[in-house]
């Protein structure tokens, strides 16, 4: 109450209502023996993280966690076929929404929830199974070429990559689906060597967008490298981001 709060006659009652951060609330004043309500709408806020998530190509459960205040309430939805609510779809004040992402065996992906209101991407590393063929080869001491045939799902990105400098890999460095790599291997006038190339090894998958205007992000997921160290490059509007990946 800020004036009138007593009075005889005609008359006024003035008074203030505080702001709020939670749910939607009721209060009376009393005038004259008479109750007047106030009711004031919900001023919730919500603060939802993680705002991306990076999910194994194997899939698994996911969690994304809501801060609100109590009586706040709010909803969660997939918009994506393969995660689904592996609980509750809706909840009150703060709390966890859990998700369940299916495995992949195919190209990277991208998925979104909302929680409270916001978008949550979910970015899945690609679950593409590999085969080549031949698995080995014989060259002969003055050197010589091959061809690698490689088998894989539609969209399933691969590399090919040697671990010593007398290898060197000619074409078909880096691909997607099916396709081939050649190489050729230099003359030795020494003792029998063994080298190894490494085919159909993902290396970084831009997902899902590869442009944009004005501010933004590049999201991008760098998956296992099952051979030698090796080094990538984004390319961004002209400018170069490097990505350096540890060997197994």
């Amino acid at each position: 109450m800020t004036d009138g709060a007593t009075g005889a006659g005609p008359g006024s009652v003035r008074f203030t209502v505080a702001p709020t951060d939670g749910a939607s609330r009721t209060g009376t004043l009393v005038v004259a023996g008479h109750p007047f309500t106030v009711t004031q709408s919900a001023g919730c806020s919500y603060h939802v993280e993680p705002l991306s998530v990076a999910v194994p190509p194997g899939g698994g459960s996911l969690a994304v966690t809501v801060q609100a205040a109590p009586g706040c309430t709010w909803t969660a939805a997939s918009q994506t076929a393969w995660i689904n609510l592996a609980g509750a779809s809706s909840g009150s004040g703060s709390g966890t929404v859990s998700f369940l992402a299916a495995a992949s065996t195919g190209a990277a992906r991208t998925g979104t929830v909302t929680v409270a209101g916001q978008t949550v991407t979910m970015i899945q590393g690609q679950g593409c199974s590999f085969a080549i063929a031949p698995e080995s080869q014989a060259v002969p001491a003055p050197g010589g070429t091959g061809t690698v045939s490689i088998s894989a799902g539609a969209g399933c990105a691969w590399t090919a990559t040697s671990n010593v400098n007398w290898i060197t890999v000619t074409g078909g460095d880096r691909g997607t689906g099916n396709g081939t790599a050649q190489f050729s291997v230099a003359a030795t006038d020494g003792p029998a060597r063994t080298g190894t190339l490494t085919m159909a090894a993902p290396g970084i998958v831009i997902v899902p967008e590869s442009s944009g205007t004005g501010n933004g992000k590049v999201n991008y997921v760098v998956l296992s490298n099952p051979g030698p160290p090796r080094q990538g490059t984004i390319t961004v509007d002209g400018q170069a981001f490097t990505v350096n990946q540890s060997g197994m």
